[in-house]
Order: structure tokens, then sequence, then C-alpha cells
């Protein structure tokens, strides 16, 4: 074990030995980067505060999620709580330690939101978030120091990439062609790369949403904004057929990356363009063009 190492074994070391009444507070703090947590975060912003932004969080984030899982895989790096003995597994984890897909999903998806709101809140908020994963990733022994310190800097430039290019606007003013090319052939492309338990649950996501999406486009419209019953109500419906989706189509297909990848590529279609057309069905949400002549 070379010097640096020693350097942030010891920190975690230091950190668990505080106090045992930490583990709670920290293992709830990592409730932020969970993927229960994300289906439920994500689908918000789609379905109740903006579509643009929801749509290029939700495509972002995957794509993100997708690259950190092929980073693991290709460095191998050990667990800290492998690697030293004496480091308390609180969070076992099946891939490598390098980078921490947490800390940059958590930059990803607040980073871009503060981003896109321009809200002094939503910025403190942001900060306090990616610190608290980070410190939280560290404590539970899942994590290096340098692998959240690394994942914070390549999911910044990653962030900063996007939004200076204005990859969102270049995609929808392409032709439908080339986006319905784009939407089934990305993730695709992506599975065909790299393939594993991960990362066919962020490719499957992507795949059903981008379907989702262009369908959503073309035939339903709804307007995420609306009553506040009405967006409660649409939370409550919406998550409800997530959950359900989830937990019931798992038994009925075999095991498998190829079946986790239609798992929750049906789930994502059902984000993208299910959920939305039984809002608009169920007159919890209005159609745009509804909208526009009741603004003339």
């Amino acid at each position: 074990m070379n010097d640096l190492l020693q350097l942030q074994i010891g920190l975690t070391l230091w950190l668990q030995s505080i106090s045992p009444a930490l583990d709670p507070v920290f293992k709830a703090i990592n409730v932020l980067q969970t993927e229960e947590f994300l289906l439920i975060v994500l689908p918000i912003v789609w379905w109740c505060v903006d579509k643009r932004i929801g749509a290029s969080l939700i495509i972002l984030f995957s794509s993100c999620e997708f690259f950190s899982r092929f980073l693991k895989s290709a460095t191998g790096e050990t667990r800290p709580y492998d690697l030293d003995r004496r480091v308390r597994n609180l969070d076992p984890q099946p891939d490598s330690s390098f980078p921490s897909a947490g800390e940059m999903d958590t930059l990803i998806l607040w980073g871009y939101i503060a981003l896109s709101f321009r809200r002094r809140a939503l910025w403190v908020w942001a900060v306090a978030a990616i610190v608290l994963v980070g410190f939280a990733r560290i404590y539970l022994g899942a994590h290096y120091l340098t692998d959240v310190l690394a994942s914070i800097l390549i999911s910044a430039l990653i962030l900063a990439l996007v939004i200076r290019s204005k990859l969102a606007d270049r995609i929808i003013a392409s032709p439908r062609a080339v986006q319905w090319i784009m939407a089934v052939g990305w993730p695709i492309l992506l599975a065909l790369v790299k393939l594993n338990p991960e990362t066919a649950v962020s490719l499957g996501a992507m795949l059903g949403f981008n379907i989702g999406l262009l369908l959503e486009r073309q035939t339903v419209r709804f307007n995420p904004r609306g009553e506040l019953w009405k967006q409660v109500v649409k939370l409550i419906a919406g998550l409800a057929v997530v959950i359900g989706l989830r937990l019931a189509i798992k038994p009925l297909l075999p095991p498998g990356d190829v079946f986790t990848l239609i798992r929750y590529a049906i789930m994502g279609l059902w984000i993208g363009a299910g959920a939305p057309w039984v809002f608009v069905l169920a007159r919890l949400a209005r159609r745009e063009e509804q909208e526009m002549k009741m603004s003339f």
C-alpha cells in the first residue's frame, strides 16, 4: 500500500472512529445518491416543472451514469474496506471504487438543476449535496478521498461541456429522423460498448425515455404546469406505476443484462410518454396547444 492510500485509509478510519452515532446520519445522506431517490427526483422535473430541462437532465444523467460505470469496469480499483480490513464496510458494493458514481450522479443532477433555474437556494443545496454525499461515501468505507475529488472534477467538466456546447438545442433543432436515430442508436451503441448489471439500468432507462420523449412530442404534448393538487396526484400516480413496474416486471423476465435493460426501458417509456398521456386523459395536465389557445 503506497503512502497516498495509507493517508486516505487513515482519513476513513478517523472519520469512522469519531462516533458510531454518525453511522445512521451518513447512511441517511447516502440515500441522496441511490437509485430509488433518483427515480423520484428525475420524473418530478419532467412531469411537474419544466419539460425541456427535465428531458435534457434525464438524458444527460443516464449518459453520465453509463460513463461512470464504464470507468469503474476499466479501472478495477479495490474498495477501501477490501484493501484494509480495519475499515468498516457500511455500504457493500459489487463494483470497483473509482470513480464515485454516487458523487458524479449528485453533481450532474443538482449542478444541472442549479445551472438551469439559477436560484440561490438551489445553488446552496447543490453545493451542500455534493459535499455531504462525498463525505458519506468516504465515511461508509466505499471510496477514497481521491475517488471523490476526481469524480467532482470529471462530472464538472462534462457538465460544463454540455452547457457550453448547447447540445440540447442542437438535438432539438435536428430533423425528426435524426432524432429517432440518435434516441435509439445512442443507448444501443453504448450497450455494445459495455453492458453489465449496472450499465443495463442506465441504458435501458435512457432508451425507453428517449423513445417516450419523441412519442410525447409528436402525440401528447402535455404541459407540466398545473394546480398543486393535480401535481400531487400526478406524482403519486406516476411514481406508483414506476415502482410497480420495477417490482412486477423483474419476476416475469429471465435473468440477464439484456432483460434488465428491457425492464428499465419499459420504465423509461412510462416516464417519458405513458404517464404524460395518462395525465392528459385524466385531465391532470393540459396539452400545450390548449394552453396556447387560452393565452390569446
